[in-house]
């Protein structure tokens, strides 16, 4: 029910759907209340263009990459049981259907898993994510023959193709590694979505050792850089917001060791 309320909640609340649909009733209740019309369909245009092209969504994300930035990179040597790879970088249908992994823009989750498991070659190597529904589980089964033919063993691989969600990465997932107090596990997953999985997964008893990867910012100068490319404002401001929320969210539920997740 959570999942789905979210979903539908997001669905509407989203910045890009919120701007238009705003626009939009703007427009349409112009004939007969003309002021009210005009001056709601100006704030659409208004705070479309600050989500996506002012450094407003720099502002928004900057703090949530910040979090665990400064957080050392595991090292050889350094106990590790496992590396989660945090799902969503995969895309399903497109891998389903072309037989082949097809990764997005945060495929560099998938890149530093491949690095730690030559680094760390006793430790697992872990993805989660997936769906429920057996006909778009493609991601999943793409990750874990890519995995092979990288030459890492099955032996070492580890599968979680059910969660939709990262509190189900972390719950589902500890169904399967069943994971001991004395295990240290690295996880990874994009620099903006970190704080609340290291809380979702502290929540669920993990040891986690962050490693925050596709950074959208470059640091606070990114605080000052309007957008050249309206749509990747866009993006990241909802990507922000959907985090913020998420933490609020999360926290209300009880899903996460705490409101703020820091290092």
């Amino acid at each position: 029910m959570f999942y789905w309320l979210s979903k539908l909640f997001w669905l509407v609340a989203q910045p890009s759907m919120a701007c238009m649909m705003t626009i939009a009733i703007g427009l349409l209740i112009m004939r007969r209340w003309q002021a009210i019309g005009r001056n709601l369909a100006i704030f659409g245009v208004l705070f479309l263009m600050a989500m996506s092209v002012s450094p407003l969504p720099n502002w928004l994300i900057y703090p949530l990459e910040q979090r665990f930035a400064g957080v050392p990179k595991p090292k050889p040597g350094d106990a590790i049981a496992g590396i989660i790879m945090l799902g969503g970088f995969e895309e399903g249908p497109l891998s389903r259907q072309r037989h082949t992994l097809t990764v997005n823009e945060a495929g560099e989750r998938l890149f530093e898993g491949l690095l730690l498991a030559r680094r760390f070659p006793d430790a697992k190597v872990i993805f989660t994510g997936g769906s429920f529904d057996p006909e778009e589980r493609g991601g999943s089964e793409a990750v874990a023959e890519y995995l092979a033919s990288s030459g890492i063993a099955p032996s070492r691989v580890v599968i979680e193709a059910r969660s939709r969600t990262t509190y189900e990465n972390a719950t589902f997932l500890k169904l399967v590694l069943q994971p001991k107090p004395d295990e240290r596990f690295v996880l990874i997953t994009s620099a903006f979505h970190m704080p609340r999985s290291v809380g979702v997964f502290r929540r669920q008893g993990y040891d986690v050792l962050p490693d925050a990867v596709d950074f959208r910012t470059v640091g606070v100068d990114s605080l000052t850089m309007p957008y050249a490319f309206p749509a990747e404002g866009l993006r990241n401001t909802e990507y922000a917001l959907k985090e913020w929320a998420g933490l609020i969210a999360y926290w209300l539920t009880r899903r996460t060791s705490e409101l703020w997740p820091g290092p």
